[in-house]
């Protein structure tokens, strides 16, 4: 497993490798790219995941629907069960990296209390992009415009 950003990581699943975007959470950019430019709260949400999503560790890749999605950029959507049984999405949370988001659609209910503790944590305690770019969180917290396949 490796990470791209604070969002994406690289699995192998049967030999293959496969792009996961993280579902519920979108950090900041950690490289300028077209959908914004790199900042300091994207670099350090990507080196928190580098440290939470270990080269060699097994995940379960869990998704809504019957099959796992995949969006524009053909990577699947999932969310990222650890061998603990926690996923990196609460932990990315709640150490304040992302809000809870929901542009690719509600959270399902299995998750949804999971991740809304994790950023009420988060928020209490001020933790990452919750003590130094509030408004950001805010703003990604309220994004529930686009589907899946954006």
């Amino acid at each position: 497993m490796s990470v791209t950003d604070g969002d994406t990581i690289v699995v192998s699943v049967a030999g293959t490798e496969e792009r996961v975007r993280l579902l519920y959470l979108d950090t900041p950019e950690s490289k300028g790219n077209s959908h914004g430019v790199a900042t300091r709260e994207g670099k350090l949400a990507a080196e928190f995941l580098e440290l939470h999503a270990k080269t060699g560790s097994a995940v379960t890749l869990w998704g809504p629907g019957a099959e796992l999605e995949r969006d524009r950029y053909k990577r699947v959507l999932a969310v990222v069960i650890t061998s603990r049984g926690d996923t990196l999405q609460e932990r990315i949370i709640a150490h304040g990296w992302s809000p809870v988001w929901e542009k690719y659609g509600k959270t399902d209910p299995r998750w949804r209390k999971v991740l809304a503790d994790a950023e009420e944590q988060a928020k209490q305690g001020k933790a990452g992009a919750w003590a130094t770019d509030p408004q950001y969180m805010i703003d990604k917290s309220n994004e529930t415009t686009a589907s899946a396949k954006d």
